[in-house]
């Protein structure tokens, strides 16, 4: 049985009683008070009644609902045994029998379909984006996966996914649904999270399930009092001990405040730093010893985590207000459907004597702020962390989730409070005082679970551009040079070069009359030319020769610009401009600050000068999504420093990630740069 069958079916023994009770076996007292004490000392005795006496006892069950009474008269003194059988069955009201049922129910639903493993034959069904703000709420134990990924937002395959399970009550936002079927009918409801932060990944919780029998489960349901949720997502290895104490103690004070100060009022300023109790003395030394970002250790370091939490609450309704916020050296990861660490990113810091800096903001409409928490041990020893809490590895896996709501959490504080105190008991006696409940959390090598990963989260899923691959035969002719590209396999005596002259790929592209055969050779040629290890196919390469093989995309050529990298393509006295300049080998740069989506154009290629080299890929189209937000389709090459061909999709919340953080740099032809400026 799994964790979530445990917590499904704990109140299983309650309804073997019940049912006992009503297959008419009527207890019988036996010489030990306790008869589980030894069983086979005392064995279970039952009375078996006749056929007239069930009757008997089922037409009283009718008349007195669940209440049972074996006597066919209640005029003389109830046997000792038969009052306690009494006790037992007048506790059980309607609500229990309800739930009995339902948990009766359960015992049908094949949970094994659940297992992230089984997934990997499953094929995604459907795709729904859902609109902002849609909130849905835990109401029965499910499984929350943590999928890793890179700074750019791309699969890590380096790293392990986890799965824990989050209890009932908890409360996600979710950006994307995915249903995956099974071989056998099965589905499987995975909901995509919104406004996550922390742990550098994606993460997905499951929703719903139907067993290939067709018996159906649901774990969430849409929740329609919460706005918005952000969820600061913790693993091991992005939180340590005293953050996860400072965590609680921060979200405690803000309950707090709360409750003594009513709801949030529209208009009203509100100081984090106020809130959490770091400007109070007699608050302030509640919290311990953390690090900032600089490293410093500072008491109460870590409460940024939930400056920036709140931050990306408010930064959610474009009509509240931020009076002051102040951000990190190194930001926040934000999960790839989180808006921008550039915009929400929020530190905080008190100053003795000085100034401080705070997260002020006002909101537009009076809301309460409803704060779920959750820990479960994340399986690192007590020994294997630091002994005083200051960095290192976590002993828990944490989430923490903020959403404004209209009703009054009623509660919350307590909640805080309790599990705060559990997880200082936790830590303070070493691990071996464990928590009153939880769940196990589990750990997959990537290989493991690699085909159910990109079912779930892929960000070279282009379903948003099918009908362009569809119009478009170049678009399919460079989807075959992608493959033949990156089914090379590195060979001392073979080239990559070589090897393409040996592809499915090249005798098309060769044999078709519409193609030149010496932009063919060029291109192979150019390949050639730069050969390192585990990278067959550079950025600069790549873009260099899909002008030659591909005119129809109107890219501006760059194969003479003579640069070692892609970082060379802007040259230094420009990596700060704001305008359009002659790049010095054909075409404009567009540079500035911030650059946003819609500066952004089929034909162009994009610049970064991120790490020593720089990064250059192709804008091939562009679309809109459901909801009207701008879409763009991206290629490039040797992202993952692996020499591999990536087609993707670059959205407004990939804007930092791909192009860039600050400024953003744009190669175009000069044809395309006096086009588009005639269009606007």
């Amino acid at each position: 049985m799994n964790n979530i069958e445990r917590k499904v079916f704990n109140g299983l023994v309650a309804t073997s009683m019940i049912g006992g009770a009503l297959a008419a076996c009527a207890p019988v007292k036996t010489p030990d008070t306790n008869p589980n004490t030894d069983i086979e000392k005392n064995p279970p005795q039952t009375q078996t009644l006749t056929q007239e006496e069930i009757d008997e006892i089922q037409g009283d069950t009718q008349e007195q609902d669940i209440f049972i009474n074996t006597e066919p008269s209640l005029g003389v003194d109830i046997l000792e045994e038969e009052a306690a059988m009494a006790d037992i069955t007048a506790e059980i009201t309607d609500e229990e029998i309800a739930q009995i049922a339902a948990e009766q129910e359960e015992k049908r639903f094949n949970y094994s379909i659940l297992d992230i493993r089984n997934w990997n034959n499953y094929e995604v069904g459907s795709i729904e984006r859902q609109e902002p703000g849609h909130v849905v709420e835990i109401e029965n134990p499910t499984s929350l996966f943590v999928i890793p990924l890179r700074n750019d937002e791309f699969l890590d395959e380096t790293r392990e996914v986890e799965e824990i399970v989050v209890d009932r009550g908890m409360v996600f936002e979710v950006a994307e649904v995915r249903t995956l079927v099974g071989p056998e009918g099965e589905e499987i409801e995975v909901g995509l999270l919104a406004n996550t932060y922390g742990a550098k990944a994606v993460a997905a919780i499951v929703m719903a399930g139907r067993d290939s029998s067709g018996e159906e489960r649901n774990f969430t349901r849409e929740s329609e009092s919460t706005e918005s949720s952000i969820a600061y997502v913790t693993l091991s290895d992005s939180i340590y001990p005293n953050k996860v104490y400072n965590t609680f103690n921060a979200l405690l004070n803000i309950s707090r405040y709360q409750d003594e100060n009513g709801i949030l009022t529209t208009g009203r300023e509100y100081s984090y730093l106020e809130m959490i109790g770091l400007l109070d003395p007699n608050q302030r030394y509640g919290y311990l010893t953390g690090l900032m970002s600089s490293g410093a250790e500072s008491r109460g370091g870590g409460v940024c985590a939930m400056a920036t939490g709140i931050s990306s609450l408010v930064h959610q309704d474009p009509t509240n207000q931020i009076e002051s916020q102040w951000h990190h050296p190194t930001r926040y990861f934000q999960g790839p459907f989180s808006m921008s660490p550039y915009v929400v990113d929020a530190t905080v810091q008190e100053v003795v004597g000085g100034q401080s800096y705070d997260f002020i903001w006002s909101l537009s409409r009076d809301r309460y702020l409803r704060i779920d928490t959750y820990i479960t041990p994340s399986g690192v020893p007590y020994s294997e962390t630091e002994a005083d809490g200051i960095g290192g590895p976590s002993d828990v896996n944490a989430v923490f989730v903020l959403s404004f709501t209209d009703e009054y959490p009623e509660g919350q504080t307590e909640r805080i409070e309790a599990m705060m105190n559990e997880y200082a008991q936790f830590r303070n006696s070493q691990h071996t005082g464990a928590f009153t409940e939880y769940f196990e959390s589990f750990n997959y090598s990537f290989s493991e679970v690699e085909n159910a990963v990109n079912l779930i989260y892929n960000r070279e899923d282009l379903r948003y551009f099918e009908s362009e691959f569809e119009q478009h035969e170049y678009l399919q002719d460079m989807l075959a040079f992608q493959e033949a590209v990156n089914s090379y396999v590195e060979d001392t005596e073979f080239t990559l070069a070589d090897y393409l002259r040996t592809t499915e790929w090249y005798a098309n592209y060769r044999d078709n009359p519409n193609r030149s055969v010496e932009d063919l050779e060029l291109a192979v040629r150019m390949i050639s030319y730069t050969n390192i290890q585990g990278e067959p196919l550079q950025c600069v390469t790549y873009a260099g020769i899909l002008p030659l093989l591909y005119p129809e995309l109107n890219i501006q050529k760059i194969g003479g610009s003579g640069v070692g990298s892609a970082a060379e393509l802007v040259r230094n006295d420009y990596v700060a401009y704001n305008g359009s300049v002659a790049t010095g080998f054909g075409g404009l740069l567009v540079v500035g600050k911030g650059l946003g989506i819609d500066s952004y154009h089929p034909e162009d290629l994009f610049v970064t000068r991120t790490g020593n080299f720089g990064h250059v890929g192709a804008i091939l189209a562009e679309t809109t999504d459901e909801f009207g937000n701008r879409l763009l389709l991206v290629t490039d090459a040797n992202r993952s420093r692996d020499g591999k061909i990536r087609f993707y999709v670059v959205g407004e919340n990939s804007l930092d990630d791909i192009f860039g953080p600050a400024f953003r740099y744009i190669i175009r032809s000069a044809e395309n740069h006096q086009k588009l400026a005639s269009n606007n």
